[in-house]
């Protein structure tokens, strides 16, 4: 990218007071048209931009300097107005205005003056009078783009003359010799962001590049042209791929991007290693600082020690857990990795020492193996293995306790503020299902969460579980008993259980009179009375 450095030459600005509403073109390519409504369209090799006057306005132009830079004015026409100075950005895609000046003044009062450097009037100074408060918007702008450099003071009443004025040096205000405010010269500045990288380790001897790259954004965050004719290396470090060929111009607020490649030629570790930048004017950041480390890749794979074993315990129908010895590794263990049948099932982490296997089939013999993983990646070989055979299936639940008869229509509502109660005998050793007969008492409700609860005679609670149970349901609703089914004992009284979560939706269908001794029904409660439950329960052994 091209950046052509302002040229100021040393001495007072120029001034030129003289704002014109013709049209004019200058050599450069750059013009200034007016339309017949008052409108100016200024218009340049990047485009062009309108403006276009209020009823109570007025436009006016002024080219200056030989590089034909170009200042706007706007400016209300009666009484109380606003003033606005625009500075044209040629270079700018497309050709764009940057506002420079906003005052309040009369009509009456003069219009803002500009002063310019010598030469190609790379920069300037404007002010405009004020009705009693002296100058107003006191200030040196860049020509070409409106950036401010220099800010005077506010609403100033000179005692001489105010002026720009360049030294070698500065840039200054002055009324006549007194300095106002100065600042230096406009001048480039380097920023490097981040302002250091710790670069991907490298491994030696792997597979893949024993490379690494960061990225750093270079920025030009001065007030003039910053020239980058470089960045030096330092191994393992050193810059390549940059966005823009050296040497890059860069222009105010303009970035480019470094790529630094990290190629270490052995193990090790740096810190803070600079890669120096060559710049002009030498301001700002001068390098770039990388860290990063490499290591020799690990090509050993980890070992078992002498009688380490896999062991397997709490074997059921549908799971095993498998329990081993660690293994060794000179570098740690990163994890390992569990077979069943040679297909890898789980790979737990380093400090990982059992693994559970489900989803096994009931009377099925199976073959594990363990292997140990390192953080290269490199896996053992020749681990423990073990042979499981699961439990055998469960024989099939058979009905067990029943209370069916035929049903004549009298329920009782199981919300939790009611109580519903049966106690049955079992004749089984293992509970495996409850069925109990609920009617959607109160459709308008739709479903609702139904718990049944199922204790022993000192009340501990051997089943709790809750189904969401559907709308217009009428019949027996089936309660699974997880797993295997909950041990019971052979003539121990059950009690069940059963509430909702108080919709009021579905109601415990009973039947007096029937042979099986009756429930318990609370109301409130309290007591409400004896309660033939219908419900079937279902066993194994």
């Amino acid at each position: 990218m091209a950046c052509t450095p302002l040229a100021i030459p040393t001495g007072l600005f120029y001034t030129d007071t003289v704002w014109r509403s013709t049209s004019e073109t200058r050599s450069t390519g750059r013009s200034a048209t007016y339309a017949p409504d008052g409108s100016l369209v200024v218009s340049g090799p990047n485009g062009s931009t309108r403006f276009t006057p209020a009823g109570n306005e007025l436009v006016r132009h002024m080219f200056f300097g030989s590089a034909n830079h170009l200042a706007v004015l706007r400016s209300g026409k009666i009484g109380a107005v606003e003033r606005r100075v625009y500075l044209i950005d040629f270079d700018a895609a497309p050709t764009k205005p940057q506002n420079v000046m906003f005052v309040s003044a009369l009509a009456t009062d003069l219009f803002p003056w500009l002063q310019y450097s010598g030469g190609s009037g790379d920069v300037c100074c404007i002010g405009a009078p004020g009705t009693g408060v002296g100058v107003q918007g006191l200030r040196i702008c860049r020509s070409d783009n409106g950036l401010g450099l220099l800010t005077g003071p506010a609403n100033y009443l000179p005692k001489v003359i105010t002026q720009g004025r360049a030294t070698t040096t500065e840039l200054q205000i002055v009324d006549g010799t007194v300095v106002l405010a100065r600042t230096p010269l406009p001048a480039g500045r380097c920023q490097v962001s981040p302002s250091s990288q710790m670069f991907p380790a490298v491994i030696l001897g792997g597979p893949g590049p024993a490379t690494s790259t960061r990225q750093f954004t270079v920025t030009n965050s001065g007030t003039d042209c910053l020239r980058i004719d470089g960045v030096g290396r330092k191994d393992p470090f050193s810059g390549t791929g940059p966005s823009v060929p050296f040497p890059a111009g860069l222009g105010p607020g303009a970035s480019m991007s470094v790529t630094v490649i990290f190629a270490p030629a052995a193990a090790g570790s740096w810190t803070s290693v600079t890669l120096p930048i060559s710049r002009t004017p030498a301001l700002g950041d001068d390098k770039l600082t990388c860290s990063g480390s490499a290591t020799v890749r690990d090509a050993a794979p980890p070992t078992w020690p002498a009688g380490a074993v896999l062991t397997a315990d709490a074997v059921t129908r549908e799971a095993a857990t498998l329990h081993w010895t660690a293994a060794q590794d000179d570098r740690g263990i990163a994890g390992y990795r569990v077979y069943q049948d040679a297909a890898l099932i789980a790979s737990p982490g380093a400090a990982a020492r059992q693994h559970t296997a489900t989803r096994l089939a009931p009377n099925t013999e199976y073959a594990f193996r363990i292997e140990a993983v390192d953080a290269a990646g490199n896996l053992s070989t020749g681990g423990p293995t073990v042979r499981v055979r699961t439990a055998p299936p469960l024989p099939p639940a058979v009905l067990d306790q029943v209370n069916d008869p035929a049903w004549s229509g009298a329920a009782v509502n199981i919300v939790p503020a009611n109580r519903d109660q049966q106690v049955v005998v079992p004749t089984r050793r293992r509970l495996r299902a409850v069925e109990v007969a609920l009617v959607n008492g109160n459709p308008q409700y739709g479903g609702d969460q139904v718990t049944l609860t199922v204790s022993d005679a000192t009340g501990a609670v051997l089943l709790k579980t809750t189904a969401a149970v559907p709308p217009g349901f009428d019949g027996f609703w089936r309660f699974d008993v997880p797993g295997d089914g909950a041990a019971v004992t052979v003539g121990a009284p059950l009690t069940l259980t059963l509430q909702d979560t108080g919709r009021n939706a579905f109601w415990w269908k009973y039947q007096g009179g029937d042979s099986y001794p009756a429930g318990t029904a609370y109301f409130a409660g309290q007591v409400f009375h004896d309660n033939d439950f219908l419900f079937r329960t279902y066993g194994s052994d």
